[in-house]
């Protein structure tokens, strides 16, 4: 005999699982926003930027979005949605957000743009610890 009661129960639990996701992967995709736009701003300690770092980096912050996305996706950052962090999890942000910063560094250098060097460093630093703490 066939329990339609847990059935319905199995498909809310599904829709709740792939909403949280999709949540998480907007609120990815405007912390790596806000991660660029923070290094940058301690890079020119919270001075004015100098014009080209500031077109370079709004002309290729969608590339950056996308792979950034596919990065966190592949290290399984969407598949464990826990409620306490483990040094598993603590590991997979982290190597996560290092290649995140390889991947824009190799797109800026194939669009032959650039960005200031430590861009990249305190980029890694603020998307590891904003993926953290949200």
């Amino acid at each position: 005999m066939i329990n339609i009661k847990n059935k319905s129960n199995a498909h809310e639990i599904d829709v709740k699982l792939y909403v949280r996701r999709i949540c998480l992967i907007a609120l990815d995709s405007i912390l790596v926003v806000l991660a660029s736009i923070l290094a940058l701003a301690i890079r020119f300690e919270f001075g004015p930027v100098d014009e080209p770092f500031v077109k370079y980096l709004c002309e290729s912050l969608p590339l950056f979005i996308v792979s950034s996305l596919i990065i966190f996706w592949v290290f399984r950052i969407y598949h464990s949605l826990w409620e306490y962090i483990s040094a598993k999890e603590v590991r997979n942000i982290l190597v996560a957000s290092g290649a995140s910063g390889a991947a824009q560094m190799i797109i800026i250098t194939m669009l032959n743009k650039r960005l200031p060097r430590s861009y990249y460093v305190l980029y890694i630093a603020a998307i590891a610890a904003l993926l953290v703490i949200t």
